[in-house]
């Protein structure tokens, strides 16, 4: 069964205002849940919450101050949500990811009122939730509607739209992974998902310096390179289209040394996403061989400890090579590596544009930038490649004995 792509936005100063119109057009009844947390409340909740209570009644449901999108939170909402007729998701990420699993999960419809650009998983069709210490990927239906009112995403903190930058710009390394698995096992490559990515890059990039002054326009820019990021990942029918090298070292960061990290999201993939370029950059220089890399359980305890690790190994194990395997990837590679290499440096933005935009909008670009020890940081990306089944240049470089 298909999934259903968020195909209305609305975009524009003022937008809390269209909220009850939007939410009629898409059936929310008008009995609606406004699910936020305390500083979004703030931001955005209380004016729509004084502006819908003329025609709708409305429940608003903080998730707290400290905001974490866990399993427990999601089901909390669903708890107090007998009897709405329809959800509202007035925040970021982790209150999207929470309001959109819950909805889901009721089935009944929502409306995605972000308040930063800060990620690009509003439109998703995915919610990312922690379950019993574990971040998991649980599948949801995206929201009816965007309504990004720009007077809030203006006001919002601009670290946030740093970080939304930092989310959107790692398209050239997770295209660059997905093609590469793409010539090697045939998995798939959605092209004209990236090529829709990629349309707003080259502005995002040239103009990154308004971004220090909260500019409208180019906020607007990134609100809609975001949320095509999520319209593709809801097309797709997974993250493969925005989520590969570059987030498995992020997310090996957050499993190791969870309890180091100040960074945003959006800003631990500015930097991996610096470090999966410079890797694909070097990676491409010359011809790659493949090899078996079977990892025992008890490696996996090791540095992941006992109950991750055995999760972890579960999701390793598929992407162990057998001897058949290595032999025809190999023969295929020795023929066809120059094709292979023309485009995939097509699709690769140089290392030194990516670096120079991030300067420019003062996005961290090095694990110094967000306060990480390098050798920790460097022991994450060394073990990134055992956190997925999806085969990445992490991967390659493991089997070359390469260091990203």
């Amino acid at each position: 069964m298909s999934v259903p792509i968020c195909q209305d936005r609305v975009i524009e100063k003022g937008a809390l205002a269209a909220v009850s119109e939007v939410a009629a057009r898409h059936g929310l009844g008008t009995n609606l849940m406004l699910v936020c947390d305390d500083t979004t409340y703030v931001a955005a909740g209380q004016q729509l919450y004084v502006t819908l209570l003329a025609t709708h009644a409305v429940t608003p449901h903080s998730i707290g101050r400290r905001a974490y999108a866990t399993f427990a939170a999601a089901e909390n909402v669903m708890s107090n949500a007998n009897g709405m007729t329809g959800i509202l998701a007035v925040g970021g990420g982790t209150v999207n990811d929470i309001a959109k699993y819950a909805a889901s999960q009721m089935g009944i419809p929502y409306l995605c009122i972000p308040t930063a650009a800060s990620m690009n998983g509003y439109t998703s069709a995915t919610s990312s939730l922690e379950h019993e210490g574990m971040k998991l990927s649980f599948s949801a239906a995206p929201p009816r509607a965007v309504v990004a009112d720009m007077d809030v995403i203006c006001s919002a903190p601009k670290r946030l739209a740093r970080a939304g930058v930092g989310d959107t710009l790692c398209r050239t390394t997770v295209e660059a992974d997905c093609l590469l698995s793409h010539h090697l096992f045939g998995t798939p490559y959605p092209r004209e998902d990236f090529e829709m990515m990629r349309r707003h890059e080259g502005e995002l990039i040239g103009q990154i310096s308004k971004i220090k002054e909260n500019s409208p326009k180019y906020l607007a820019l990134l609100m809609l390179a975001l949320l095509d990021a999520g319209d593709a990942m809801a097309r797709v029918g997974s993250s493969i289209t925005a989520s590969q090298g570059e987030h498995m070292i992020a997310h090996t960061l957050e499993l190791i040394y969870s309890s180091e990290l100040s960074a945003l999201h959006g800003e631990l993939i500015a930097v991996t996403t610096m470090t999966m370029n410079d890797l694909h950059n070097k990676m491409l220089l010359t011809q790659p061989v493949v090899k078996s890399l079977p990892r025992e359980e008890e490696y996996f305890a090791r540095v992941f400890g006992k109950k991750m690790g055995s999760h972890v190994a579960s999701k390793y194990v598929p992407k162990v090579l057998n001897a058949e395997q290595v032999t025809e990837i190999n023969d295929r590679v020795a023929r066809e590596w120059p094709e292979m290499k023309r485009q995939l440096g097509y699709v690769i933005i140089q290392n030194s544009a990516i670096q120079r935009a991030y300067v420019h909008g003062n996005i961290p670009a090095k694990p110094k930038d967000i306060n990480m020890n390098e050798e920790r940081y460097n022991a994450a990306v060394t073990y990134a490649y055992l956190t997925r089944n999806r085969f990445t240049f992490l991967d390659l470089a493991q089997m070359m004995g390469r260091r990203a």
